[in-house]
């Protein structure tokens, strides 16, 4: 997202002309921490021994992370 953005200063305002909104950005930001919660309660799940719900969370949190690198992609 830094990229794309063009901003230099940590959650920082992006750049003038830049691709992505500040908005945007954070949106972004607020789904890869979502898809990575999802992946820590799938890790415990699975150390649980529950495998299948296991199995549900990370397909979810893989279709939340194809959602972003789609999004990223048609932005190019």
């Amino acid at each position: 997202v830094h990229g794309l953005c063009g901003n230099k200063v940590p959650n920082g305002p992006c750049a003038d002309g830049s691709v992505i909104s500040t908005s945007t950005k954070d949106g972004f930001k607020r789904s890869l921490q979502e898809a990575l919660d999802v992946v820590v309660s799938a890790n415990r799940l699975l150390a649980a021994g529950q495998a299948v719900d296991a199995k549900d969370k990370l397909a979810f949190a893989d279709a939340i992370i194809k959602g972003l690198m789609a999004e990223l992609a048609r932005r190019q």
